[in-house]
């Protein structure tokens, strides 16, 4: 399902808070306020080695109207649930599977693409790294797809990859808080990781890229 962009002016990115509902929620509360209107989690809320606190993930996604797409460690966990590797009532096992099942791989807004890695309906998807220190992979999606804008995660180091006149460049973000961008170029831009105290917030307005420091909330023991 394609949603329509216009509904949104500031897009509030997550990924990979790896199984912690305490990162998850510092993250929630750091984009809210940021006056962001939705909130994508790019996959990997779950944790398949550290899935002691599901319940309380799940119930923050749906408590906060968190969209989400599926990660490696989600699918993982889905298995898990499917297989009854997990020891829990009938009734939680049906729910949370339920709730995993329903998760996309990928989710479009208009030009605007959130996936975990890659952004394509295949298992494989949410596995392969997008940024491999080059350009190669991340030209091959710019020629394979037509979003103007692809938000993931999975990688953990957040970067940017532009596509001008038929040219990829990789740029590291490392200290810019925020990052001004083109009509003109096209972007896959790989959100940090909110285990590693960061989101993010796309600004389509300004047409902004935005990156947020939660371990200042994260270090006072902010838990809302």
């Amino acid at each position: 399902m394609i949603h329509p962009l216009k509904n949104f002016s500031r897009l509030g990115l997550i990924a990979d808070s790896h199984g912690s509902a305490y990162v998850l929620e510092n993250a929630i509360a750091a984009l809210q306020d940021q006056q962001v209107d939705q909130i994508v989690h790019l996959g990997d809320f779950c944790d398949s080695q550290s899935h002691d606190h599901l319940g309380e993930i799940f119930e923050l996604m749906v408590r906060h109207h968190v969209l989400a797409v599926k990660g490696n460690n989600d699918y993982q966990v889905e298995k898990m649930i499917e297989n009854s590797r997990f020891s829990f009532n009938a009734g939680k096992r049906k729910q949370w599977l339920t709730f995993l099942q329903k998760i996309p791989i990928i989710r479009r807004f208009d030009l605007v693409c959130c996936c975990h890695s890659m952004p394509f309906e295949s298992i494989r998807a949410f596995y392969d790294p997008v940024d491999t220190g080059g350009t190669a992979q991340a030209a091959g999606i710019f020629r394979n797809t037509e979003d103007a804008m692809i938000f993931c995660g999975h990688s953990h180091t957040p970067v940017i990859f532009r596509h001008r006149k038929g040219y990829v460049v990789r740029e590291p973000l490392k200290n810019q808080a925020s990052t001004a961008l083109s009509h003109d170029d096209r972007y896959i831009i790989v959100v940090g990781a909110a285990e590693n105290h960061e989101c993010a917030v796309f600004d389509l307005n300004a047409y902004r890229y935005e990156r947020i420091d939660i371990s200042a909330s994260m270090d006072q023991g902010i838990n809302r």
